[in-house]
């Protein structure tokens, strides 16, 4: 099953949800949890977790996606005293760094951190954040604890965090220069040193520029429900920030919160989403709201409601992710069909337009958001570009199968077309995948396979992570097809000898692909793809793939496949020459003129089973070849050839 959301010409597409904790017979409570992925599409999965903890508190929990299921949960946290909550990643090559804030008393937090540097395999032993001293008593309705957010960007390792050291909540700063090893309290982010700030959140264009986010105080309260939503940046590796820019366009007395930035690497564009009532007035009903800055934070735009239903409803715990052309995801709880039943909601963003929020299938998420939403957990979220496809990897809290929750994960690609070209992976000279020519001729020669293509309906749909098409395909063609010899570097090409010129919706065709072996090639193995493309009306573009694998050329073991041409060789064909194909290793051809003179020796030494007979300058006539095997075996025949 897939839940299918079109915008504009982009289909975003998410696959069948997958279960990141252990099975728990206990049914006891999972929650809030958090997903990143390397640059080679890795995912990795952190939680909290009451399952093993005999005083009932939280633990932090780790997994790592393996092929189609996750592997056993990890405890990171390991100490039943301690009630670990909220945990939060990053990750850099193959380290991985995990972060969280944890109480042995219930109102003393302190962050506490640890490392991998094997893609998660192994863990450090937990430790407070190296050389950081966090200072946080207050936990209350609005506030809980430090709420520490950490990005890797470079060599330099950001983390920011709430701390009352002072005596006020504020937002705190410090950077690890060595891989997490130790860290530096770069001391304060706003510059609100009388009000209350919590909130924060962190994104580094690269290791200098740093972008903080947060709920900036107006009243001096820590209860204080109705802050503003605040920006600022740092150009010097987080030592000093800008004066704190004001997000909203509406500064009435309603309740904000749980700010999240991120940035379009292809534009400098800044982004951030918010919860904020301004619509219902007071602390009810919050909408998800978005604004972007054009001008490196220096001002911010229009605030755009996200969330933007026909009627009021609570919309809780936004999170959204970014690729570097700015391709957006926002994901929320929300409880737009029933009160107070909350599911997953998610729209996309793109070149300024959002398509509508539109419900994650099958989700429940609680029935009671709590004061302020604090009872909902925000799904995290992660974009990510392989092979020019822009991914989407999510995990939520999820009650739909386990009163207490489970944590459920989701991958997604988003589809910039209406049609949807397939191919069949298992059906004509396809297996797997892999169109295998075995062992060819050593050439000069053409070779053709047959693959089954299609524009995918509901019914003849190949591949359902993409989706299916709702439009024909005008026009169908496929980049040039190269194969390459890793070894030796050597190329030849292939081309679509039949191929369909339009599509229907649900239309097949086979195509019959032909390679050109050219005379001389190396042995050993030859791979390449070949990549199909069908532009709908609108001009975009869908495009699958099939993987071309070649096995030679190589010699025979015997005369069986000796293979004479051209035979007759007649006028015009060029080049002049004749060829002995399907030889064997070390094998001898003489060619004789009718009165027994030889004219043509040579034997096989390059181990490719072909000798070629140059025949500039033989004359026209008939001639007698004799093929010798090393081991004595003979054939014998006649060419003619006519100029």
């Amino acid at each position: 099953m897939f839940g299918i959301l079109i915008i504009f010409s982009q289909t975003l597409v998410f696959g069948s949800k997958i279960q990141v904790n252990d099975y728990d017979p206990d049914s006891t409570p999972q929650d809030h949890p958090a997903v990143v992925i390397d640059s080679t599409g890795n995912v990795f999965v952190a939680f909290q977790d009451k399952r093993l903890n005999s005083a009932g508190l939280y633990d932090i929990y780790f997994s790592r996606l393996l092929g189609d299921t996750f592997s056993n949960d990890v405890n990171l946290s390991q100490t039943d005293t301690i009630n670990d909550k909220y945990p939060w990643m990053a990750v850099s090559d193959t380290n991985i760094y995990v972060l969280w804030q944890g109480t042995s008393d219930g109102t003393s937090w302190k962050v506490y951190f640890v490392t991998s540097h094997d893609g998660g395999i192994t863990f450090s032993i937990p430790e407070e954040l190296p050389g950081i001293t966090v200072h946080n008593s207050t936990t209350s309705g609005v506030n809980d604890g430090p709420q520490p957010k950490i990005f890797v960007a470079g060599k330099k390792i950001y983390v920011v965090w709430v701390d009352d050291g002072t005596g006020v909540l504020r937002i705190k700063i410090a950077r690890s220069d060595d891989g997490g090893n130790s860290f530096q309290d770069l001391g304060f982010v706003d510059k609100n040193p009388s009000n209350v700030n919590r909130d924060p959140d962190i994104y580094a264009l690269n290791d200098s520029t740093v972008y903080v986010v947060w709920r900036w105080g107006t009243g001096g309260t820590n209860q204080d429900p109705h802050p503003w939503i605040a920006f600022a940046k740092s150009t010097d590796y987080g030592v000093t920030f800008t004066d704190s820019v004001i997000v909203l366009d509406d500064r009435s007395n309603v309740y904000r919160g749980n700010p999240r930035v991120s940035v379009n690497r292809s534009t400098g564009d800044i982004m951030v989403t918010w919860e904020d009532s301004r619509l219902s007035g007071g602390n009810a009903t919050p909408d998800i709201y978005f604004a972007l800055s054009t001008d490196d934070g220096e001002s911010f735009g229009q605030n755009i409601r996200v969330s933007n239903w026909p009627s009021a409803c609570d919309n809780y715990r936004s999170a959204f992710s970014t690729d570097i052309n700015g391709n957006t995801a926002i994901v929320w709880n929300a409880d737009p069909v029933t009160n107070d039943s909350f599911s997953i909601y998610l729209c996309a963003y793109a070149d300024g337009n959002f398509g509508e929020p539109q419900s994650l299938y099958g989700t429940y998420t609680g029935n009671n958001a709590g004061s302020f939403g604090n009872n909902l957990y925000p799904p995290s979220i992660k974009v990510n570009i392989i092979d020019s496809t822009t991914y989407f990897y999510m995990v939520w809290q999820d009650y739909s199968e386990d009163p207490n929750g489970n944590i459920y994960y989701i991958k997604g690609k988003v589809i910039t077309t209406k049609c949807d070209i397939d191919v069949y992976r298992d059906t004509l000279d396809v297996s797997g995948g892999i169109i295998d020519f075995d062992s060819l001729p050593a050439g000069p020669a053409y070779v053709s396979k047959y693959f089954l293509v299609v524009n995918a309906d509901s019914i003849n749909n190949p591949d359902t992570t993409d989706g299916y098409a709702t439009s024909r395909v005008i026009r169908f063609y496929c980049d040039p097809i190269i194969l390459r010899n890793s070894a030796s570097g050597d190329t030849f090409t292939g081309f679509l000898e039949e191929y369909p010129r339009e599509l229907g919706v649900g239309e097949q065709a086979i195509c019959r692909l032909t390679l050109y072996i050219p005379e001389g090639k190396h042995t050993g193995d030859y791979t390449g793809t070949v990549i199909l493309k069908g532009i709908d009306p609108d001009s975009s573009i869908s495009k699958d793939s099939v993987v071309v694998v070649v096995h030679g050329p190589y010699p025979e073991e015997n005369l069986d496949s000796l293979k004479v041409f051209p035979n007759p060789y007649k006028p015009g064909l060029s080049p002049e020459k004749i060829y002995f194909e399907g030889i064997t290793s070390d094998a001898t051809v003489n060619v004789y003129d009718l009165k027994g003179r030889r004219v043509f020796h040579m034997v096989e030494s390059n181990n490719d089973g072909l000798i070629s007979w140059d025949i500039t300058g033989i004359s026209s006539g008939v001639y007698v070849y004799v093929v010798k095997t090393s081991s004595g075996a003979i054939r014998k025949g006649k060419i003619a050839i006519i100029k």
